[in-house]
């Protein structure tokens, strides 16, 4: 479990009490990666899973505390995408035959490049008329 916040929780937090400072003064944009297990869970995954949706919680509570600097934090939650890490969970499902991983859900496996041209629309600072 340590190893899973301190990987996806603790980076995060770190990583943003290091950039604020800087980022209070010209304001700007964090995007976090979480992942849909934050929602939905993942069986037998429940330190991933938990550390996943800390992430979700996290930077709801940094946009809330940092929106006055002009500074917005968004999250980004994909679905499957594929890397070594779910490649061996697939290596390991069908090698087991568990039927929790069914033929809708391997066909919905993302590349990772698929979900990068939507990520410049988070960064985006939008102007607003005051």
């Amino acid at each position: 479990m340590e190893l899973h916040f301190n990987l996806n929780v603790t980076t995060c937090f770190l990583f943003s009490h290091y950039v604020l400072p800087v980022m209070v003064k010209s304001g700007g944009v964090i995007l976090n990666i979480s992942s849909e297990v934050a929602q939905k869970g993942f069986a037998n995954r429940a330190a991933y899973s938990a550390s996943k949706a800390s992430i979700v919680g996290l930077t709801k509570a940094m946009a809330i505390d940092h929106a006055e600097h002009g500074i917005r934090v968004n999250v980004l939650c994909p679905g499957t995408v594929e890397t070594p890490m779910v490649s061996n969970l697939i290596k390991e499902k069908v090698i087991k035959r568990d039927k929790s991983l069914s033929k809708e859900s391997l066909q919905i496996i993302l590349v990772s490049l698929r979900i990068l041209p939507m990520q410049p629309y988070l960064f985006v600072q939008l102007k607003r008329d005051t």
